[in-house]
């Protein structure tokens, strides 16, 4: 049995191949020694080792797993919590399996892993009930042709997962930034696991995760993401200093003297912040180029000065480590940036995940802005029509001013930096007036052939390379200052990173659909700003399709028989996916909201719903939320 321990990653180098360390009962505050490098696991199970039961660990940032299960050995995992490993639980080769019950994944590359790992060797299985897994970078779960995973009862806070019970939603940690993965009152994990599980301590329906209760003693270390960079200032007018903006996550504060500024992964100790300096909880520490990190400085904490580039590059914050824990290290890499444009830190609560890019206002020393949107934006994206030389993009000028995509200064014109190759003509530049939108299209005459742009539209052809049907990041750039060596460097104006599957609409994969933005005046690299809906380009309003037509598409019956049916199983009638622009056969959960928070506080919200002309929908409110006593609040045709 392993049991009540603490495994962390820590500052040595790999020395696996000399050293295993085994979890034993201790104090959490004396944690097990976990070794670091490209092969070193918290636990690491192998020799057909038998009915073993890892129970209620804590497992830290380990390199490589949190759990390595291999050479048929049989483990069970039971109300562990794993944080921010590259696999939280990896089950290699035949014979090797693994029950894992009411276990805890957050921040993991991949929380559980099955595969053969020895060519040869076959695959492994895992079977996985009422566990949570929160933020997982690449996915929850994975499983290649040789082996198996089954999942029920779980909840994820990213992508659905397939199996009984499985459901979406955030899980409601207590405070997540200090590494609080215990569940405030409320969460939907609480009393949501299988009904056939052996009831919880409290006599209740089984809970969801790791049963897990906050005790500070259980983090001999600083945990990560707490002290974050947040906003900087890289390209300052001429009386102006540049600015590197810090902030505290968390509700505690944070000591963050002697810790460390820089803007070279090779030198992480440039500029060393003053003892005793220490970030409020939810507060921010402003760096200044001329009074703290610069070459004017008179800062004594100035070891290297440094200045920031307008070009792009990345800022390093970075605590040393003492050997056995490891230190703190975050950074951020920017792109060029526009005079007092900042970046910075922007959270989508559609992918639970942070984008750093340029703000719409700089803030130092409080909350971040909405990021800068326009003055040309992505709007359209026909990726995979019926043929593939008629697709197009559609871009849209959403400021009061007419734009031209040329810089007569820079004599360079606007062009994409990322997913296609295509530069704006030179010899008659081309301007959009406020709200005219443009089409590009890799192939005009096919383009023609499929679709219909109403008169006067501007159509340009040349999209080099083509768009992706799996997923592309596409980037609008407009012309940069030169580099040292000489070279035109782009900003970004606009970047839609979109995919063909889930939480982007899959319908616009191949199903007679283009992504279509919701929001032009909102952020677009968001899933929850854009759905699927009939290709309209050059239209300012596009004609939606009624549900008859859209039942036809989808070879669904037509009529309210259609629309009360539910032929993908999930918690949405067709009715229901039509209205919300989603696919009536896959598993899917409703989109999430687009939610933003203003410097003032005000929060706005915007619901991803279709654009349906012939729905209309309904704002309720309850004191209660008692069956009954929802009213109206407003209501409207959606247009």
């Amino acid at each position: 049995m392993v049991e009540d321990s603490t495994f962390l990653g820590n500052g040595f180098v790999d020395t696996e191949d000399r050293f295993r360390w085994r979890g034993r009962r201790r104090h959490p505050a004396q944690p097990d020694l976990c070794l670091r490098g490209p092969n070193s696991d918290g636990i690491d199970v192998g020799e057909g080792c038998a009915d073993l039961l890892v129970a209620e660990n804590r497992i830290y940032n380990n390199s490589d797993k949190g759990v390595s299960v291999g050479q048929g050995s049989a483990i069970t995992l039971y109300r562990n919590l794993i944080v921010g490993c590259d696999l939280g639980i990896g089950i290699k080769d035949t014979g090797s399996t693994a029950a894992i019950d009411q276990n805890t994944f957050v921040g993991n590359r991949v929380a559980v892993a099955v595969y053969e790992k020895n060519l040869g060797a076959g695959g492994g299985s895992a079977a996985i009930t009422n566990t949570l897994f929160s933020r997982s970078k690449d996915a929850d779960v994975t499983a290649d042709s040789l082996s198996s995973a089954t999942v029920s009862y779980s909840l994820s806070d990213t992508l659905p997962l397939a199996g009984a019970g499985n459901f979406v939603a955030a899980p409601a940690f207590a405070d997540p930034g200090a590494y609080d993965f215990s569940l405030q009152p409320g969460s939907p994990a609480i009393d949501a696991g299988d009904p056939a599980h052996a009831l919880d301590g409290d006599g209740s329906r089984a809970d969801i995760g790791a049963y897990y209760a906050y005790d500070p003693a259980d983090y001999p270390f600083q945990v990560p993401n707490v002290v974050v960079i947040n906003e900087v200032l890289a390209h300052s007018s001429d009386l102006a200093p540049d600015w590197i903006e810090l902030y505290n996550s968390s509700a505690n504060p944070v000591d963050v003297g002697g810790w460390f500024v820089s803007d070279s992964g090779s030198d992480l100790e440039k500029y060393r912040i003053a003892d005793g300096t220490t970030i409020a909880g939810h507060g921010y520490l402003v760096l200044y180029e001329d009074q703290h990190f610069g070459a004017s400085s008179a800062d004594p904490g100035a070891l290297t000065p440094f200045a920031l580039s307008e070009n792009g590059e990345t800022v390093y914050l970075h605590a040393p480590g003492d050997g056995l824990v490891l230190g703190y290290d975050e950074e951020e890499t920017f792109g060029p940036s526009a005079t007092d444009v900042t970046v910075g830190r922007y959270f989508k609560a559609s992918t639970n995940t942070f984008n750093f890019v340029a703000m719409a206002q700089p803030t130092p020393g409080a909350a971040n802005s909405l990021p800068l949107v326009g003055p040309i934006v992505i709007s359209e994206i026909m990726y995979h029509p019926d043929n593939g030389d008629a697709e197009y993009l559609e871009l849209t000028n959403i400021s009061g001013a007419a734009v031209t995509l040329y810089d007569e200064l820079k004599a360079e014109p606007w062009r994409f930096t990322d997913g296609i190759d295509f530069a704006f003509p030179t010899a008659q530049p081309v301007s959009l007036l406020p709200g005219e939108r443009l089409i590009l299209t890799r192939n005009l005459a096919a383009f023609q052939s499929q679709f219909a742009a109403p008169a006067g539209t501007q159509i340009l052809q040349g999209t080099g390379g083509g768009l992706s049907n799996s997923g592309e990041k596409l980037e609008l750039s407009s012309p940069g200052d030169v580099d040292g060596s000489g070279a035109r460097q782009f900003i970004r104006v606009d970047r839609v990173n979109y995919e063909d599957a889930a939480p982007w609409p899959a319908e616009a994969d191949g199903g007679g659909y283009a992504l279509t933005r919701i929001d032009n005046a909102a952020y677009g690299n968001d899933p929850a700003n854009w759905i699927a809906a009939l290709p309209a380009p050059g239209e300012t309003d596009p004609e939606p399709a009624g549900f008859d037509a859209w039942a036809l598409d989808h070879q669904l019956p037509e009529g309210e028989s259609g629309e009360a049916d539910n032929p993908d199983g999930d918690s949405m009638t067709n009715f229901e996916e039509y209205a919300r622009g989603t696919d009536p056969m896959i598993v899917d959960l409703p989109p999430s909201p687009l939610i933003t928070v203003a410097a003032d506080g005000t929060a706005t919200v915007r619901f991803a719903i279709a654009q349906r002309e012939d729905l209309a929908f309904a704002i309720q409110a309850s004191d209660s939320m008692l069956p009954g006593s929802w009213t109206d609040q407003a209501a409207r045709s959606i247009r």
